[in-house]
């Protein structure tokens, strides 16, 4: 028998913000390979994204928000009335099995769909408010935390992506254990180059290289201040920042303040094709999160050959070993970051070993497969089990 699920996410390719969008895609393309019948919803942001598609057996349908202007949680609430009428839809004529939800942003339409047409629920938490904010603070927050503790309270299941967010749901969330799966994210290989870049990549000056969400808990701030560090020493090394986000403005601004644009740049949004020939050509990879339920793009730089120096906070401890695969620095302290950082340019040896170590840690660790078949055992577990047990099982 095929199960057949029903992904609910807003953020999905091509529409890429940071790491929901290749946790959920990734996540659909390999259920799909396990033969399971895949339905993904999310949001159409722009007039040319197709309203359905099928990409790697995976059904992709996009919703229009209801309405397109407003507040921001305005526009959360039109997206959740156009996905659960969509959803019914789908559910009835698709003979949808299971809701798997992701994010707060879902949670209202995931909600009215496990009560409304009697569906089981599973609900994946990436992270949640009060750790990306270090507390609630704002009336906004203080309505998304709501909107999670109504999700993790309505899911008949959670999937946490490390035992740092299962920490979190269960003594801050007082979730029991018993309602906690921990899945950790895969990483997909690289996307093949294009060597007529090369020349491109080849006229910058070395480089490190980082990625994220231009929000304050990525940590951006100590790269600012390791680029002041660089300029005083006067040396040709320099810092690239990919990502898109409400502080992207604020950062730029603070660079050219301090006059360091040829040390930092901040170069705003790339997608999957660009971000890895960036990759490609960087010395090595810097991720500062000041809070990291995990860090999937870690887990992109090691497959994609580099090193990486990850602050020591939340889920990045359970992606590396210790100067084996990785190595960690005081999230606050640039001094430590930039002693790191030396061990490996200045230690050809050290830094091949660390990488050639990343690599085998992530073929046996975090592979998208395995993420896949431990997904599925959860949907067999705590959904209709006279459905979704195959014959034989």
């Amino acid at each position: 028998m095929t199960e057949s699920i029903l992904l609910l996410s807003w953020e999905y390719p091509p529409y890429i913000v940071g790491g929901l969008g290749r946790h959920v895609s990734e996540l659909a393309r390999s259920l799909a390979q396990e033969k399971v019948s895949v339905h993904v919803l999310t949001v159409k942001r722009h007039e040319v994204d197709e309203e359905f598609e099928v990409q790697n057996n995976v059904v992709i349908h996009r919703v229009a928000p209801l309405m397109q202007t407003g507040s921001f949680l305005h526009w959360v609430a039109s997206v959740n009335l156009a996905m659960e009428e969509k959803a019914r839809a789908l559910i009835e004529q698709n003979g949808i099995e299971m809701i798997h939800a992701h994010d707060w942003i879902v949670a209202a339409s995931s909600i009215i769909l496990k009560k409304r047409m009697d569906i089981p629920l599973i609900a994946t938490i990436h992270s949640t408010e009060a750790g990306r904010h270090n507390g609630i603070h704002t009336e906004s927050q203080s309505f998304i935390d709501r909107q999670e503790k109504l999700l993790m309270a309505y899911a008949d299941h959670l999937v946490v992506c490390s035992h740092f967010m299962r920490n979190e749901l269960l003594h801050k969330y007082q979730q029991p254990s018993s309602t906690i799966s921990i899945i950790p994210n895969g990483v997909s290989k690289p996307m093949k180059k294009d060597r007529n870049l090369q020349f491109h990549f080849a006229q910058h000056r070395p480089y490190l290289f980082s990625l994220g969400r231009m929000v304050e808990e990525k940590g951006f701030d100590i790269l600012i201040a390791l680029a002041e560090k660089l300029k005083r020493k006067n040396t040709n090394l320099k810092i690239i920042v990919a990502g898109e986000g409400p502080l992207l403005s604020y950062y730029r601004q603070k660079v050219r303040a301090k006059q360091i644009d040829e040390w930092i740049q901040f170069i705003g949004y790339v997608d999957e094709y660009e971000r890895d020939n960036w990759m490609e050509y960087a010395s090595l990879a810097i991720f500062p999160s000041l809070y990291e339920p995990f860090g999937i793009v870690a887990l992109e730089a090691m497959a994609a050959g580099l090193p990486v120096v990850l602050a020591k906070t939340g889920g990045f401890s359970e992606i590396i070993i210790e100067n084996e695969s990785g190595l960690f620095f005081d999230p606050r302290d640039v001094v430590n970051l930039e002693s790191k950082i030396d061990s490996l340019l200045l230690k050809p040896n050290f830094r091949s070993q660390i990488v050639s170590a990343a690599q085998k840690r992530i073929k046996t660790e975090f592979s998208w497969q395995s993420v896949a078949k431990q997904t599925l055992k959860v949907y067999r577990i705590h959904g209709r089990v006279n459905k979704f047990q195959r014959k034989g099982d």
